[in-house]
């Protein structure tokens, strides 16, 4: 073989050894990427939707393995034993709070019983005191009109004077001796007093408008000054003769609506002097109403007291409510235990609402003596303007839960309805011992102000009459100073030894003027700030550190409830449900008989409006404020229409009862807030239209928001 041939022989070896080699690693190369594809695949149906809808498929095309009925039966049988363990252990701690609660009421009772003794025995002196207090402010009011101070200085003299009338009125339907002269005397000084205020309202309006047109008149005696000077120099620089005469001609037109303005101005001006004399003469009219009312009081007491002294009987009471109300019933143990109810849920689950009515109505006489003591009212008067907390309950299907379980649908149901048996007695439980807490704090109320040894209590209820005339808008004017009297309620409600709070002092408060100290040093005083509705505030409801920074924070986030109904505004001071007790989990019985239910409300602005607004309603705002440390802020307040608030339980603000727009410092108070958490209730009344409240806080410098 030659050279060139075994060359060629080796070159043709050489390929079909690279060609098999090459095919060898294609082959191995596929199995690799084919491996690879496979574990792709595998990772996709894995970890993504894949799995899941592979599997779905898998299940419906895969024969179903079912549980025999036999076994649905005992398994909802099984499950049903344990939820009746379970309510019944709910409702067995149902009945041992409507115990505690009962004893409460009964203790409460016997208090109250005392309470409604003393009232009536003093009934007529106090009656005396508070038509006295009603002729101090009238004197004042009558002072203040004649020598003409500030409007808001009678306004505050004669919501005091009225104030004193309406709780005169209630003292008189005390008495148990004849005073229907009396009432009748009353009631007439009640209503020449409404009109001195009528007559007051209508002279403060005049003055706005003399006040209105002596602003015009000023302007356009501004511009006929103007133009007089300008025609001046017209003349003195020559001008030519028509442009002074039309520059005369402009002033004499100036001139003559200078003198209509001025004329206007005059006649404005006497109907304002008119109607400030006639409101001069209407509050001595008041005056003296009220005092023959006085007079006559006392009369009918030396006349009882001299039948008393030659031992004739009393003269039946001619006033209304001559006998005492009687307290409820005292509680003498359940019709039936939770232990007779057996572990039939349905029954199980109907004893606990009936356990829950019976502790919502406890509770509501323990808040009926309470509002009574407070408001210094009869306790039937209590009871009617206060609701009972009892939230809408769901009905169970007695015959789904009672009938034997065969199917899976049957079994789901079964269990979804004994789910909802459980959840609705824990609420109650939940609800209970809140209401329990309540009354405890009640008779904590009732004792206010007696030490451990058992010291002559305190008059409870002038303390919490101060504490309403400090927040109710028409007796303290756009600005109040709670701090003072609201941290004396935290020390003197606080844990451990009771401490001394100084109430003379503290009704000093009443008498300060309407400028309040808002520096945090003392530094700043002055009017009250300015704020407008865009105020560059914050949005949030704690003050710790770590928080953004600012002078001005708006509570923007809340729970709202309502509408409560008020046809004509009769119910604008009934206590609904949230006034006793706030339960975010609760649903109620609103108006028109719709169900209503907290609703989350957040806010980018100060202004909130509850997101199913109406008209004639009762709104319900709720939110929890935390600080950092104990502070006294300023705060800035408004609603539409008529709102109340109250901080910790202690109303700050009680607004007037006109229909009013939204305005965001309508008033200001200077407030104390704990340290934690704080809890913030808002009422608000909608009239018509639109409604609307804000709270927004003043921050000295330094502390944060978040």
């Amino acid at each position: 073989m030659s050279a060139s041939e075994q060359s060629s022989h080796q070159s043709r070896s050489l390929s079909s050894r690279s060609r098999q080699r090459l095919r060898t690693e294609r082959g191995s190369w596929f199995l690799v990427s084919l491996a690879l594809h496979i574990l792709a695949l595998a990772g996709l149906v894995y970890l993504t939707p894949v799995r899941q809808i592979v599997r779905e498929i898998v299940r419906r095309t895969a024969p179903q393995k079912t549980m025999s009925a036999a076994v649905l039966a005992d398994l909802a049988e099984a499950i049903e034993e344990r939820a009746a363990e379970q309510i019944a252990e709910n409702a067995g701690e149902l009945e041992r709070v409507f115990g505690n609660i009962t004893q409460i009421q009964d203790s409460m009772s016997d208090e109250f019983a005392g309470f409604e003794t003393r009232q009536r025995e003093n009934a007529a002196r106090d009656a005396l005191r508070e038509m006295e207090r009603a002729v101090e402010q009238m004197e004042g009011a009558v002072g203040s009109i004649e020598q003409d101070v500030s409007i808001e200085a009678t306004d505050r003299l004669q919501a005091l004077a009225e104030q004193a009338q309406q709780r005169a009125r209630r003292k008189l339907d005390m008495i148990q001796f004849d005073v229907a002269d009396v009432t009748a005397q009353q009631r007439r000084a009640g209503v020449a007093h409404q009109q001195a205020k009528s007559t007051h309202d209508a002279h403060r309006d005049k003055i706005s408008q003399v006040q209105a047109r002596e602003r015009v008149l000023t302007t356009e005696r501004t511009r006929a000054d103007q133009l007089r000077t300008q025609l001046q120099q017209m003349e003195d620089s020559g001008k030519p003769e028509e442009e002074i005469d039309r520059q005369a001609a402009s002033l004499a037109e100036q001139d003559q609506r200078v003198g209509e303005s001025a004329e206007e101005f005059d006649a404005r001006e006497g109907e304002r002097t008119e109607l400030h004399e006639a409101a001069a003469e209407a509050q001595k009219l008041a005056l003296a109403a009220q005092r023959k009312a006085v007079d006559a009081l006392r009369e009918a007491v030396e006349e009882h007291q001299r039948r008393v002294a030659l031992g004739r009987p009393a003269e039946p009471g001619a006033a209304v409510g001559e006998t005492a109300a009687l307290p409820a019933p005292k509680y003498s143990g359940p019709q039936r235990s939770v232990e007779q109810l057996g572990t039939d849920v349905p029954r199980l689950y109907e004893g606990a609402r009936t356990l829950e009515d019976e502790i919502a109505e406890s509770f509501k006489e323990v808040r009926a003596m309470d509002l009574a003591m407070v408001r210094d009212m009869k306790l039937e008067d209590a009871r009617r303007d206060i609701d009972v907390v009892r939230p809408v309950r769901p009905d169970l299907d007695a015959e789904l839960l009672r009938n034997a379980v065969r199917t899976d649908d049957r079994f789901e149901a079964h269990k979804e309805e004994l789910q909802v048996a459980l959840r609705e007695t824990a609420s109650m439980v939940n609800l209970a011992h809140r209401m329990l807490e309540m009354s405890t704090q009640s008779v904590a109320k009732m004792k206010f102000g007696s030490d451990l040894e058992g010291a002559e209590p305190l008059e409870t209820p002038d303390f919490q009459l101060i504490i309403r005339e400090l927040a109710m808008e028409d007796v303290s004017g756009r600005f109040s100073n709670m701090a003072a009297m609201m941290l004396a309620l935290e020390q003197q409600e606080g844990a451990g030894p009771r401490r001394t709070v100084d109430f003379e002092d503290l009704t000093e408060l009443l008498s300060q003027g309407p400028t309040p100290l808002f520096g945090e040093d003392g530094a700043e005083q002055g009017d009250l700030p300015q704020l407008t509705p865009d105020v560059a505030a914050v949005g949030a409801r704690k003050i710790s550190p770590g928080g953004r920074p600012g002078r001005w924070m708006f509570i923007d986030t809340w729970y709202t409830l309502g509408p409560f109904p008020n046809p004509n505004r009769v119910n604008i001071d009934r206590e609904f449900p949230p006034d006793s007790l706030i339960d975010l989990d609760a649903t109620y019985i609103g108006k028109d008989g719709r169900t209503i239910r907290w609703q989350f409300v957040q806010s980018e602005k100060p202004e909130i409006k509850p997101p199913n607004a109406q008209p004639y309603g009762i709104w319900y705002a709720y939110t929890e404020f935390y600080c950092d440390e104990p502070r006294d802020l300023l705060i800035a307040l408004g609603t539409d229409d008529r709102g109340t608030l109250k901080i910790n339980g202690v109303p700050v603000w009680i607004s007037s009862k006109r229909l009013k727009g939204w305005d965001i410092d309508e008033v200001w108070r200077r407030v104390h807030f704990r340290k934690g958490v704080n809890r913030i209730l808002y009422r608000v009344e909608n009239g018509w239209q639109y409604i609307g409240f804000s709270l927004v806080l003043r921050l000295p410098e330094g502390p944060e928001q978040g």
